[in-house]
């Protein structure tokens, strides 16, 4: 009688968490330092890189991650004047 190894597909766990963070990152939910964002990245990078289900997920969050840094660094460099003044610059 012969016998079988199943082997048990790792959770998807991390995959989630990135699409997670990325979503809160993006929709600009308690981002503080751009953690959140930091925290999407680097969890969809692990998420890929492995041997895990649910690769488009961590793609997802990968993407979401970098645009929600993109724009907050945007808005960010846009707002200084407002929020100092602009003997800020001078």
């Amino acid at each position: 009688m012969s016998e079988y190894y199943v082997q048990e597909k790792k959770s998807n766990g991390i995959c989630i968490a990135s699409l997670v963070c990325g979503l809160v990152s993006f929709l600009g939910c308690c981002n503080p330092f751009y953690l959140v964002s930091l925290a999407a990245v680097i969890l969809g990078i692990v998420g890929v890189c492995g041997s895990y289900s649910g690769k488009g997920m961590a793609i997802a969050g990968i993407i979401l991650g970098v645009l929600a840094v993109l724009i907050w660094v945007v808005l960010d460099i846009l707002l200084i004047p407002f929020t100092f003044g602009a003997s800020f610059f001078i």
